[in-house]
């Protein structure tokens, strides 16, 4: 199967798409919501990211969570990733993309995504919204309107990473799922917890947690399947690294500053 890599989300790495782990999902009742207090992100955080092919730097990345506003009459986070190609890289592959994810403060589940790609001869966006009580999904896109059922709590490609952040660790050698409706499709991504690991960034040394997921279908590099993401282990949970595999070589993103969300009690720590 092919795997593909939207240098946006990586992070979207996160985390997200139609996947070997990413099961069919089973609708049924609501699980009950369970999540660490406070939530390890807040306005105003800011994470910058290196992203090298091979060894050769090719662009940089943001994820930031912006200040809160009301969507559908609920106060939501507004989270943002972005990812834009180095101007030589640009040169054979310009890439320049944007996601935005409206995920509820309450309840931590997606209400709408917003997504734009833009390329050397196209841009393409969509705005997908979730409507949590009627588990439905309406996509809008080129003009057009289409509409998937969904289960509970579902997440986007960038709300569930956050979601995940929100969560307790699985420990060493166990995995947990999560619920993302992504491409068109529902089903369960599965995040697998490796090992611990001490990992070196430009933002310093941190104390981590290997874990492993899948990537998504549907951007510019093809990856082999495997993608390995580093989160500090604190309680803030910051993703500092990513490695994949992918046609063209193995594809990094580090860590390369941070600011962390205003008047929140959590920081990672480097050294």
């Amino acid at each position: 199967m092919i795997k593909r890599l939207t240098l946006p989300f990586f992070f979207i790495f996160l985390f997200i798409f139609a996947p070997e782990r990413m099961h069919p999902a089973a609708f049924g009742a609501v699980p009950p919501l369970s999540y660490t207090s406070p939530v390890p992100f807040a306005p105003g955080e800011r994470f910058v990211y290196d992203v090298l092919l091979n060894d050769a730097k090719v662009g940089k990345a943001v994820m930031k969570v912006e200040e809160k506003t009301m969507l559908q009459g609920r106060e939501v986070y507004h989270l943002v990733s972005e990812v834009k190609s180095s101007r030589f890289f640009s040169l054979f592959i310009p890439i320049n993309d944007r996601v935005e994810s409206y995920m509820d403060v309450k309840n931590l589940y997606s209400h709408r995504v917003e997504i734009r790609k833009e390329r050397r001869r196209k841009t393409e966006e969509k705005v997908v919204t979730f409507d949590q009580i009627g588990h439905r999904a309406v996509q809008r896109k080129n003009n057009e309107e289409e509409i998937f059922e969904i289960p509970p709590r579902v997440q986007d490609s960038l709300s569930s990473l956050y979601f995940f952040r929100t969560q307790p660790f699985p420990e060493v050698g166990e995995a947990v799922t999560i619920d993302i409706h992504e491409n068109e499709k529902n089903g369960k991504l599965e995040v697998r917890s490796l090992f611990r690991e001490r990992v070196n960034t430009p933002a310093g040394a941190f104390d981590t947690i290997k874990i492993q997921t899948v990537l998504p279908q549907g951007g510019a590099l093809s990856s082999s399947g495997r993608v390995f993401i580093w989160f500090t282990d604190d309680e803030r949970r910051i993703p500092v690294l990513m490695q994949s595999e992918s046609k063209r070589g193995q594809i990094t993103v580090l860590l390369s500053s941070q600011r962390e969300g205003e008047n929140h009690p959590l920081a990672a720590k480097a050294f």
